[in-house]
Order: C-alpha cells, then structure tokens, then sequence
C-alpha cells in the first residue's frame, strides 16, 4: 500500500512509501505558495508528481483519488502517465 505526502493517519499509514509528493516546498512561505501555485496552474503544471517507480513496484490493483480539486490534492490526470506502465493497470477510482 502506498499514500500521499499527507497521510498521517493512522499512524501507521506513516510507514507506507510515499507515492505523490507535493511540488510547492513543505516548508515555503504563504508568498512562496501562492507564487509557486500561481505559476503551476498559469502554465497547466500539476502541483503534484507521482513517483511512476514506487507506484510501479507497488503493483496496485486499485487506486483510490479525487477529481474535486486539482490545487488542493493529485487527481486521476496526475495518475495518467505512471498508470501507462502497467499492463493492464490497477483500477483508478475518483
């Protein structure tokens, strides 16, 4: 199993490798994030990346994201390009 940079709960669930990892700096300041969020979104970048690798050696047979709010969580399209390496693919649910 495999989460986002944001699952912290359960606790346990901070022991599972990190699939999704945000591209604004955990530690930037308000100025810095909506700078960085400003020019992601102006340019249609994600603000998200998904490590294809760690994905991959998961070997998911299911895959549970939203489609809510690109800004505010990955979405299936961040999925897109990892989800291509499968053959035959996990199941995305958003």
């Amino acid at each position: 199993m495999g989460v986002s940079h944001e699952c912290d709960f359960p606790p346990r669930a901070r022991t599972k490798p990190v699939v999704i990892h945000s591209r604004v700096p955990h530690d930037a300041a308000p100025a810095e994030i909506d700078r960085l969020v400003s020019e992601y979104v102006h340019r249609g970048e994600s603000l998200y990346a998904v490590d294809a690798e760690i994905l991959e050696s998961l070997a998911p047979d299911l895959i549970v994201t939203q489609d809510l709010c690109h800004v505010c969580a990955a979405s299936p399209d961040d999925l897109a390009t990892a989800l291509a390496r499968f053959d035959g693919g996990p199941k995305c649910f958003a």
